[in-house]
C-alpha cells in the first residue's frame, strides 16, 4: 500500500512538473526572427591594392575579411565585383543560419572568383 502511495505521489510531481514547464515555455517571448535582422556588406581596400568585405548586421562588424576565404594565404580579392559576390553568399548563408557561413573552393568557383595569383 506505501509503495502504491509513493508511485502515484511521484507520478503526480512529475506530470505537475512537466505541465508547468510547457506552460512556462509558451509564456516565454519570442525571439526576434533573423530575417529582422539587418545584414549588410561594405567592400575595404586590402593589402597591394585588392579588396575585402566587411559584413555587419544591425550596423555592428560581425566578419572583417581582408582576403579570400578558403584558399591559402593572405591573397585579397582582384576586384571589388569578385568581393561583393562573396560578401553576398555570406549573407545569405547567415540568413539560413549557416554559422559560421564558411566559404568552399567549390563556391568560389562556382561564383568565377579570380583566383589567379596575378592581378
Amino acid at each position: 500500500m506505501r509503495k502504491k502511495l509513493i508511485f502515484w505521489i511521484s507520478a503526480f510531481v512529475l506530470a505537475l512538473t512537466v505541465g508547468l514547464t510547457l506552460y512556462f515555455l509558451k509564456k516565454k517571448p519570442i525571439a526576434e526572427p533573423e530575417s529582422a535582422l539587418i545584414i549588410e556588406s561594405e567592400i575595404i581596400p586590402s593589402s597591394e591594392g585588392t579588396f575585402g568585405y566587411i559584413v555587419s548586421i544591425d550596423g555592428n562588424p560581425y566578419i572583417v575579411q581582408k582576403n579570400i576565404p578558403g584558399i591559402q594565404g593572405n591573397t585579397g580579392f582582384k576586384s571589388e565585383k569578385d568581393a561583393m559576390k562573396v560578401s553576398e553568399l555570406v549573407i545569405e548563408k547567415i540568413k539560413r543560419g549557416e554559422l559560421p557561413p564558411t566559404v568552399s573552393i567549390k563556391e568560389l568557383e562556382m561564383l568565377k572568383i579570380n583566383l589567379s595569383p596575378e592581378k
